[in-house]
């Protein structure tokens, strides 16, 4: 009995084993919560950091250039919108059927266009008309001054205008050569005579031909034709105005220079010695 009263006594000592696992317990619980929440808490700081850059810096760059590019487009599309307004003004020019005088600023208006458009003047008109020669400048214009138009009638290749006053003046350019030279206009061959004698005009004598004004008008039947130009022939019609004489004497000094080819001085010489003797003529 006291052997077995002995055994039982180491026995009992058995809770100290519980006492190193106590202790080593709350080791392991106290290494697992820092490392858990160090490794939580630096993941999740980066994610955040890199995130919010990489959204912001990618948004605002192509919203830029979106915006840019548009501007750029309006821009080419404003630039055709131009030339097209350009174009559309351009025909509307009436050049192409009137006859300019470079420099004067005056259009002469074709007789039979006038006619056509409803603007040949009624009253207080002037129509130019000339007749050339070929291979020859000798050249005869006629200046009619009417008034008063009480019907115009085309027929055929003229403009019939029948009115309540018609005057008539002339113009004549003949070469220094001229065979007939000697002879008073009025007394040379149809196609070539004015009804004035040399007396009755004032003469400008250019290096290439002799340039004559008749010095008065004279009064014409109140119905008269006018030929449709051909070639080089002129009809232009010309409106009363303050400066209408100034801008026939222009269209003179073009028709000289260019179409009979007489020196530019000599020309704006003639188209003044015409300025002059038609203000006295028309007045």
């Amino acid at each position: 009995m006291a052997t077995n009263g002995k055994s039982a006594k180491p026995a009992a000592k058995k809770p100290a084993a519980k006492k190193s696992v106590k202790k080593t317990a709350p080791k392991a619980k106290a290494v697992k919560k820092p490392a858990a929440k160090t490794a939580a808490k630096k993941p999740a700081a980066k994610a955040k950091t890199v995130k919010k850059p990489a959204a912001k810096t990618t948004a605002k760059k192509p919203a830029a250039k979106a915006k840019a590019a548009p501007a750029k487009k309006a821009a080419v599309k404003k630039a055709p919108a131009k030339k097209t307004a350009a174009a559309k003004a351009s025909p509307k020019k009436p050049a192409a059927k009137t006859a300019k005088a470079s420099g004067s600023g005056f259009v002469a208006l074709n007789l039979f266009d006038a006619h056509k458009a409803k603007t040949l003047p009624q009253d207080h008109g002037f129509i130019v008309t000339s007749t050339f020669r070929d291979n020859s400048i000798y050249t005869t214009f006629e200046i009619t001054a009417y008034s008063g138009v009480r019907k115009i009638s085309p027929i055929g290749g003229e403009l019939r205008l029948i009115c309540e006053k018609v005057r008539k003046a002339y113009i004549l350019v003949e070469p220094l050569s001229y065979e007939f030279r000697n002879t008073d206009p009025n007394r040379r061959p149809a196609k070539d005579s004015i009804p004035f004698r040399k007396s009755q005009l004032e003469v400008f004598t250019s290096g290439k031909a002799l340039i004559m004004v008749s010095k008065e008008a004279r009064y014409s039947a109140p119905v008269f034709s006018a030929s449709k130009p051909n070639g080089k022939n002129i009809s232009a019609v010309f409106s009363k105005a303050s400066n209408t004489i100034k801008e026939i004497a222009a269209f003179f000094n073009v028709t000289f220079a260019k179409g009979l080819e007489i020196p530019q001085a000599d020309s704006k010489k003639a188209s003044d010695l015409i300025a002059a003797t038609l203000k006295k003529v028309f007045k």
